[in-house]
């Protein structure tokens, strides 16, 4: 019994592509798989495994102390990036873009913190699971919350770019923009 589940497992796992893993409170490391591709009607690539991990550490280190709806709104921010034709077409890309996103710049006191972060950490898994479940519910064609937003920031100073916005919300701290087009 045991072996025909085992392979049963193994069959369905090589079909799937890791996500990331859960962290139990015991310390257990949990792997999460999910079938990427098989909607058609997706707007982006699934992001790899690194490229989740990514946009974790980056919510992290930018809203890490928000609310989970800050968050997802952040993590939808990254999203609406990906899919317009603005920005390059990956999560890695959109991350990474120079002066995107302040956590990775060299001078961010946040960015060694955010480097050093454990997946293991209950800050992280918080982040990773609204990450997860941002992408998903977008990788399945829910609608996006924030309307297409691609900008954010918190405080009350906008900065130069916001004079371009069209659109603007606030969720938590941050306020959300829609730039508009060239």
């Amino acid at each position: 019994m045991f072996m025909s589940a085992m392979a049963a497992f193994t069959a369905l796992t090589s079909q799937l592509v890791l996500l990331g893993y859960l962290t139990c409170s015991d310390g257990e490391q949990i792997p999460v798989y999910g079938e990427p591709g098989i909607w058609a009607n997706s707007t982006f690539e699934w992001p790899t495994h690194e490229e989740l991990d990514l946009m974790t550490r980056t919510l992290w280190g930018e809203a890490r102390s928000q609310s989970d709806e800050e968050i997802a709104s952040i993590a939808n921010v990254i999203i609406n990036r990906v899919i317009s034709p603005r920005w390059p077409s990956t999560f890695e890309g959109v991350i990474k873009d120079p002066g995107q996103f302040l956590v990775w710049s060299d001078g961010d006191p946040n960015r060694p913190l955010m480097v050093r972060l454990r997946t293991e950490d209950i800050s992280y898994q918080r982040v990773f699971a609204i990450a997860l479940d941002v992408v998903s519910q977008r990788y399945l064609g829910y609608d996006d919350p924030t309307n297409g937003m691609t900008h954010y920031h918190h405080g009350q100073d906008a900065p130069y770019w916001a004079a371009n916005a069209i659109a603007a919300m606030q969720i938590g701290d941050a306020r959300f923009y829609r730039l508009r087009s060239p």
